[in-house]
């Protein structure tokens, strides 16, 4: 029995149709002096533009787009959740997010979402 379990398992996994390629979202946070998270999703080396919604000087609550090729290629956020998760999401099922959808609503991703998420107050 436990031979002939081992050669189904082999002969399963030799088969091209049950194998699939790993495809993740990258997915960064942090906490600076206790009290502030920033998290990061995506990747980008070198981005063309960043789009800054928010405050980084004194409440420190933000949303930056990083722009490559006229698509949002990453994200960063405080004080913003669940956005970055919501933009990996996105990423995820790689769809892209035009500069455009951002660059005047920070919530402008969530056509791409297929769940209505309600903007809060």
């Amino acid at each position: 029995n436990t031979i002939l379990n081992h050669y189904h398992g082999q002969t399963a996994a030799t088969y091209d149709s049950l194998k699939s390629d790993l495809y993740t979202t990258p997915i960064f946070w942090s906490t600076q002096n206790n009290k502030t998270n920033i998290r990061y999703a995506g990747y980008t080396r070198d981005p063309e533009n960043v789009i800054i919604h928010g405050d980084l000087d004194d409440e420190f609550k933000f949303v930056a787009y990083y722009i490559v090729d006229g698509f949002v290629r990453a994200v960063a956020q405080s004080k913003y959740e669940p956005l970055t998760s919501e933009v990996a999401e996105v990423f995820y099922y790689k769809k892209n997010i035009r500069k455009e959808d951002v660059e005047n609503d920070i919530y402008g991703y969530r056509k791409y979402l297929d769940f209505k998420t309600k903007r809060p107050e």
